[in-house]
């Protein structure tokens, strides 16, 4: 339905505009994922945050 129409409460009636958001969606996905990873890699090696 949403590959025809659009997606209505955003007002993007052609699906090319999926793009947006699944550009975003990788994005900010990726982002969390890189924060969390080097959180976990300072986390295991014990590093002191306070320099």
């Amino acid at each position: 339905v949403y590959n025809t129409e659009g997606i209505p409460p955003t007002d993007l009636d052609t699906p090319t505009y999926w793009g947006v958001h699944l550009t975003n969606f990788v994005y900010f996905m990726s982002l969390g994922l890189g924060i969390s990873l080097v959180s976990a890699i300072l986390w295991v090696r014990k590093t002191n945050w306070a320099a």
